[in-house]
C-alpha cells in the first residue's frame, strides 16, 4: 500500500516516481492475464536439438477456476434497497442504466485474476452518474492515518497509434476534486498535461474491490506459479525434462496434487461459508 500525508500534493515528478515504482505489481499483473488467457510459459519451451518432440499443450486451470468462481459467487446478481422510496427508486435507475449485473460480474473477474479491482465513478454526456470496472494498471495512494483514506489514484494504460506504429502511455490522476489527464512516451520518466477535468463527488470518485486483503487472485489459487506449469510440463514431456524451470518428480507430483485441492474442493463450512 502506497501512502502519503494528506496534505502533499501530487506533483508530475511524484506520479513518475509511483508508476516506476509499481513496475513489478503491472508484470504480475501481466503475468496473471496471460496465464487466464491461456498464454503460459510451456508455450516458450524449446529444445537445444531441433530434431526432438516439443508438443505443447496448454491445461486452462486459471480460466476455469476463474470463470467457475466469478459464476458461482455473481450468479444471482445483488439486490439492492431503502427505507426511502424516493431513494430505492434513485438507486434502481442508477444501477439499471450501468446495467449493474454485468458491471459486477467484470469486477469479480478482474479482482479474481488480479487480485484488486478498480472501478471509475463519472457524468457522462447525459450528465448520469456512470461507473465501470477500469481496465489498465492503477496505483492508489492513501493518506499515511489509521484509516488510509484514499488520496489520489493513478490509472494508466497503453494506446498504439496505428498511423505512426508507435505506442503513447495515457495516464489519469483522480484526485478529490478534479482528473488531471496526461500523454507520455516513457511514463515513468516524464509527463505532458493534456487537461485537467473537475469532478463533484467529493472523494476520490474511484472504488477499490479487494480479493483478499493481500490481493491474491482466485485464479492464481496456486501458492506459487511452477504448480501450474508443473502440471502443464509433467503432462508433455519425459520424466526429468522439462525446460519450463521445473522437473517432473515426486516433489512435482505433490505440488501438482496441492494445486487440485486448493482449486477444486470446496472451502471448510460448505458452499455458503457458514
Amino acid at each position: 500500500m502506497y501512502r502519503l500525508p494528506a496534505t502533499t500534493y501530487l506533483d508530475e515528478a511524484l506520479i513518475c516516481k509511483f508508476i516506476k515504482a509499481n513496475i513489478l505489481t503491472a508484470e504480475r499483473h501481466n503475468r496473471l492475464r496471460a496465464y487466464y488467457e491461456g498464454k503460459h510459459d510451456i508455450l516458450n519451451r524449446w529444445y537445444a536439438d531441433p530434431s526432438k518432440p516439443n508438443n505443447k499443450v496448454v491445461n486452462p486451470f486459471p480460466k476455469y477456476i476463474t470463470d467457475s468462481y466469478v459464476g458461482y459467487f455473481m450468479g444471482t446478481p445483488c439486490q439492492y434497497d431503502a427505507d426511502d422510496e424516493d431513494v430505492a427508486a434513485a438507486i434502481a435507475d442508477i444501477t439499471e442504466y450501468n446495467d449493474d449485473a454485468a458491471e459486477n460480474s467484470a469486477l469479480a473477474k478482474i479482482a479474481s485474476v488480479n487480485g484488486v479491482a478498480v472501478e471509475l465513478l463519472y457524468i457522462d454526456s447525459d450528465k448520469q452518474i456512470r461507473y465501470k470496472a477500469s481496465e489498465g494498471e492503477h496505483v492508489l495512494i492513501y493518506d499515511d492515518t489509521i484509516d488510509a483514506e484514499l488520496l489520489w489514484a493513478i490509472r494508466y494504460y497503453a494506446v498504439d497509434q496505428v498511423q505512426d506504429n508507435t505506442t503513447e502511455w495515457r495516464v489519469d490522476v483522480y484526485g478529490m476534486t478534479d482528473v488531471r489527464h496526461y500523454k507520455s512516451v516513457n511514463p515513468s520518466a516524464y509527463l505532458e498535461l493534456v487537461s485537467v477535468e473537475p469532478h463533484y463527488f467529493g472523494l476520490v470518485p474511484v472504488a477499490v474491490y479487494r480479493n483478499n486483503a493481500e490481493e491474491q487472485g482466485t485464479e492464481g489459487l496456486l501458492r506459487n506459479e511452477s504448480q501450474r506449469d508443473c502440471y502443464d510440463g509433467g503432462n508433455q514431456c519425459p520424466e526429468g525434462e522439462c525446460k519450463v524451470g521445473v522437473t517432473f518428480d515426486n516433489a512435482c507430483a505433490s505440488a501438482v496434487f496441492a494445486f487440485f485441492n486448493s482449486a477444486f474442493l470446496a472451502p471448510a463450512g460448505g458452499a455458503d461459508g457458514a
